[in-house]
């Protein structure tokens, strides 16, 4: 099962930006989870077009299952 991490900013123009990292650790804490999100934020590592990532909204764990089928 993949599981991978949701997180929101807001930008400096107000709007909503999700960044995924994909197959997080299944014992993530909070904690690393909110110093990650700062780090992003005070490093300014990402451009998007709406504006720098300035504020963390939210963050989750999304595990995702798959399943294949055969179709010959």
């Amino acid at each position: 099962m993949e599981k991978d991490l949701i997180m929101t900013f807001i930008t400096e123009e107000g709007n909503k930006n999700n960044v995924t990292l994909k197959n997080v650790k299944d014992d993530i804490t909070d904690e690393e989870v909110s110093n990650f999100m700062d780090g992003i934020i005070n490093k300014n590592i990402l451009d998007y077009k709406k504006g720098d990532l300035v504020k963390k909204s939210s963050a989750k764990l999304v595990e995702t299952k798959k399943t294949e089928y055969n179709l010959n």
